[in-house]
């Protein structure tokens, strides 16, 4: 198959890799990646660099996984002893090493650090699209316009009779002529003119008032959406789906524990799922009941690969294991606040305000963008545990499961989401029954749905405030009328 770009990555990022070949393609960029690309049976070295050699631009997706590959070293000295353009697209940061540093110092970078990744996915291609070339626009003959021969009609020629009529004849009376008497007219005094102002009733008030309250609320309801931008996580091409468990789904908790691994397992291994987690809650609200060393902390319980399917970097250190009982990921100004840099390898407790328990402790293996799920949530920290149900293990102590709660949402991300969706749910109700099931619907549609309602919220109440005050200015209007 003919191609562009040669795709060359780590083991490692196969994910990034694949959503990258995917968006690249659907741009109309065509891909070449192994092993996707490479005929059963060929010799697996003989068709990378004959990929590489009939490729018109290599793509590097970098990380310190590409820096321990054995084989990008070599696929990056073919693409330079054929002269072909090399774009590196970093999604981590860090500097390359060895051997790739001597061949990528002198290239510019596509950075991909941080989110959303499909933005600059969508950059890369613009990119690529400028070393290739873009194909000819087609030529659009235009249809040569028949103009008709301009024909002048003249108006008929209409004769009319003259008709003539004779006059009759007159006869003259003597005139009678009356004395003049000349009537002076009577003097008319003018009244003053008074000029009275025009009375404003009590409905035009209501309505002018309400008008103008309208237009305020909407410009806020404007403003406020502005406040939605710039989320530390990318919820394009996710699906959400809400569960209800055990007890509240008639469910026994073993049962449960056995088919929840289970069905995240199987959605990860569906064609077309780039990642598949859980949350006991998405970052669109807020629990603040718990504290670290006094501040305020939002306590989410995750599974592994939560972080990946929501597109939610990993500043520093790394993800949540299936070993890490207690363990925890803090965001940035939480880590900030407890030690910086050296936040990395501390231990906290986790403190509920009302019950005044204490959790075990915590040692904190890594550190993500604060997320901004409500107003007002810049000052509380978010924290990360293991999710008890999302391993066979996990954690017993009693506080974190007060924190995990009854409620899951699995969030699954896709290269399309209109083809996965319905194979996702179908497999939901297969592992957990049509009964734990509360909703399922894409993440985007989620956070406009919630995006709208706020909106609606401040157009109702400026529209019920300028009622009200309309009504008492009506009122005090109507008595002093009165008095009048």
């Amino acid at each position: 198959m003919a191609h562009d770009v040669f795709l060359s990555y780590a083991n490692a990022d196969k994910t990034m890799a694949d959503m990258v070949c995917a968006t690249l393609e659907q741009e109309g960029i065509r891909c070449w990646m192994a092993p996707r690309d490479v005929r059963p049976g060929a010799d697996w070295g003989g068709s990378i660099v004959a990929a590489i050699r009939a490729s018109r631009a290599m793509v590097l997706v970098f990380s310190d996984h590409a820096n321990a590959s054995r084989h990008i070293p070599r696929e990056l000295e073919r693409a330079v002893d054929a002269e072909i353009p090399i774009i590196p697209f970093r999604i981590e940061n860090v500097p390359p090493r060895g051997s790739l540093e001597y061949n990528l110092a002198s290239l510019h970078w596509l950075d991909a650090i941080t989110p959303p990744v499909e933005a600059h996915i969508r950059h890369l291609a613009d990119s690529l699209r400028a070393i290739l070339g873009d194909a000819a626009a087609p030529v659009v003959h235009e249809t040569p316009v028949v103009r008709e021969p301009l024909v002048v009609r003249e108006p008929p020629v209409v004769h009319e009779t003259l008709v003539v009529q004779e006059s009759p004849v007159v006869r003259e009376l003597p005139v009678v002529r009356e004395p003049l008497v000349v009537r002076e007219p009577p003097v008319v005094q003018e009244a003053p003119v008074v000029h009275e102002a025009p009375r404003v009733g009590p409905a035009r008030i209501v309505a002018v008032i309400a008008v103008l309250a309208g237009i305020l609320g909407l410009a806020i309801a404007i403003v406020s959406e502005s406040a939605t931008d710039g989320l530390a996580f990318s919820p394009a091409g996710v699906i959400a789906i809400d569960f209800t468990l055990p007890p509240a789904a008639g469910l026994s908790f073993p049962k449960t524990r056995q088919a929840f691994p289970s069905l995240l397992q199987t959605l990860r291994a569906m064609t077309g799922v780039l990642a598949a987690g859980s949350t006991s809650e998405l970052p669109v609200s807020g629990r603040r009941r718990d504290r670290i060393n006094g501040r305020p902390v939002s306590v989410r319980a995750i599974s592994q690969d939560y972080f990946k399917a929501m597109g939610i970097v990993i500043l520093m250190g790394r993800d949540l294991e299936i070993e890490d009982t207690y363990a925890v990921v803090v965001d940035g100004p939480l880590a900030a606040a407890l030690g910086g840099d050296t936040a990395i390898g501390m231990t906290v407790t986790i403190e509920d305000a009302l019950e005044h328990k204490t959790s075990p402790k915590l040692q904190i293996v890594g550190i993500v963008p604060p997320m901004r799920y409500a107003p007002g949530a810049a000052d509380v920290g978010d924290v990360y545990v293991l999710d008890r149900l999302s391993t066979y293990s996990g954690n017993a102590d009693p506080l974190l499961q007060r924190v995990t709660g009854d409620a899951r949402t699995v969030v699954v991300r896709t290269i399309d989401v209109s083809a996965v969706k319905s194979r996702v749910l179908d497999q939901a109700r297969l592992s957990l029954g049509d009964s734990t099931i509360r909703g399922a619907d894409i993440l985007t549609d989620r956070l406009a749905a919630a995006g709208l309602a706020g909106r609606a919220n401040y157009v109702l109440l400026f529209f019920s405030i300028a009622v009200a005050v309309a009504g008492v200015l009506g009122i005090f209007r109507t008595r002093s009328a009165a008095r009048r």
